[in-house]
C-alpha cells in the first residue's frame, strides 16, 4: 500500500512524502524502479550524497535503467526539474549541482549528461563518484559508436 502511496506522491511531485512512502513500504530494499523515482526526489530534497549511491548502483548495475527512460510515460519530472536547476544556478559550478545535473540529464539525454560529468570532473578532479560515473558512461558511448 505504501508503494502505491509513494508513486502517487511522486506523481504529485511530493517527493518529501514520496521518500517517506517509499521507505516505509520497502525498508532499503527497493527494486530498481523505485531507486529510479528515489534518485530524483532526493535530489529535489538537498539530499545528494543519497542520491549518488543510488544513481551509482543503478549505472553499475545496468545504466539502461536510466538512459532509456521515457519522460511521457513515465511521468518523469526531470525537464521541469533541470529547467529550474539551470536557471536557477547557471553557470552551476558547485560539485553539487554539476552533478545533479549530470544525474538528472541521463533521464533525458546522455551526451548532456556527459557534458555535466565532465565540467564537474574538470573542476573537482579528485572527485570519485564523478570520475567512476563519467568513465561508464564514456564507456556505454563509445559503445554506441562502434
Amino acid at each position: 500500500m505504501s508503494e502505491m502511496l509513494g508513486n502517487h506522491y511522486f506523481l504529485s511531485r511530493n517527493y518529501a512524502k514520496a521518500i517517506d512512502a517509499f521507505s516505509k513500504a520497502l525498508g532499503d530494499n527497493y527494486p530498481d524502479n523505485i531507486l529510479k523515482k528515489l534518485i530524483i526526489c532526493h535530489i529535489t530534497q538537498g539530499n545528494i550524497s543519497i542520491a549518488k549511491e543510488y544513481f551509482f548502483r543503478i549505472i553499475t548495475k545496468d545504466p539502461y535503467i536510466i538512459i532509456n527512460t521515457n519522460i511521457t510515460d513515465e511521468d518523469c519530472p526531470c525537464p521541469e526539474i533541470i529547467s529550474y536547476f539551470e536557471k536557477n544556478f547557471y553557470p552551476a559550478t558547485s560539485l553539487d549541482d554539476l552533478t545533479s545535473l549530470g544525474i538528472l540529464w541521463l533521464y533525458c539525454d546522455m551526451n548532456k549528461s556527459i557534458d555535466y560529468f565532465n565540467r564537474a570532473n574538470q573542476l573537482y578532479p579528485k572527485d570519485s563518484f564523478t570520475y567512476n560515473s563519467l568513465n561508464i558512461l564514456n564507456q556505454i558511448n563509445l559503445k554506441k559508436k562502434d
